[in-house]
């Protein structure tokens, strides 16, 4: 159990670290845009996707 908890915290730190460093970089910044709104809008279109299959006809 401690293992786990030892390789997730290592790997949030990394991650965080990487990212932080990664921004600076224009042309990652740029591309985290456009991948972070891809994301959001895909999330977006399934949830109402979803909705709509799953609601109840009256």
């Amino acid at each position: 159990m401690a293992a786990n908890l030892v390789g997730a915290l290592v790997w949030g730190v990394l991650l965080t670290v990487t990212g932080y460093f990664a921004a600076s970089i224009p042309a990652v910044k740029s591309a985290a845009y456009l991948i972070g709104g891809a994301f959001i809008l895909g999330a977006i279109i399934a949830g109402i996707l979803s909705w709509r299959r799953n609601r109840v006809v009256a």
